[in-house]
């Protein structure tokens, strides 16, 4: 749990986000979550590319802010093949679909 927090800390996620999603782990008791079978393949694509997120910095009051502009779409390709995966729309559009949601969370202000 700390693992993901730390990381949620360094794609950019802000206090209150990682305290918003300590709170929803814990209203569930501590369980996991399911993924259905048919998903595992995008999120597992999903995780490798954790390292590929561009970032955009805004200068504000108290300096330099980074923020997530969204997956580099070139290292797609390379990490599905490296992976053992054929590319597809589907795929694409499924990481796409994770990537906004995980910019809706990366970017609340």
């Amino acid at each position: 749990m700390d693992d993901i927090a730390g990381d949620l800390a360094l794609l950019g996620a802000d206090e209150e986000a990682i305290e918003a999603w300590r709170a929803a782990l814990a209203e569930e008791d501590g369980e996991d979550f399911a993924v259905w079978p048919e998903n595992w393949p995008t999120v597992e694509v999903f995780l490798a590319l954790s390292t590929q997120w561009r970032w955009t910095v805004a200068m504000s009051q108290a300096g330099a802010v980074p923020i997530p502009s969204g997956i580099d779409y070139t290292a797609i390709e390379p990490t599905l093949r490296l992976m053992g995966r054929e590319p597809s729309p589907a795929m694409f559009a499924d990481l796409r679909a994770m990537e906004a949601a995980a910019l809706e969370v990366l970017t609340k202000a």
